[in-house]
């Protein structure tokens, strides 16, 4: 069963968002979903994706994200 995950980051995107979601799957794959300016706003779009019966975690420990880009 996947999870979303809202990561706080260490610090501000160059838009000044402060917070990505990320929805992680149960084989340890995960995949960024996009970045919110607000815990609230993370939280928010978080639910409406889970739905009914999913699972929303909120980690507030700054992590850094880098590996966001695809290199084709």
């Amino acid at each position: 069963m996947s999870k979303y995950v809202c990561l706080k980051l260490d610090a501000h995107t160059e838009r000044g968002n402060k917070w990505a979601l990320k929805v992680e799957h149960g084989d340890g794959g995960s995949c960024l979903l996009g970045f919110h300016r607000t815990r609230k706003a993370c939280v928010t779009v978080a639910r409406l994706l889970a739905g009914w019966s999913g699972k929303v975690v909120v980690r507030d420990k700054p992590v850094r994200v880098t590996a966001w880009r695809i290199d084709a």
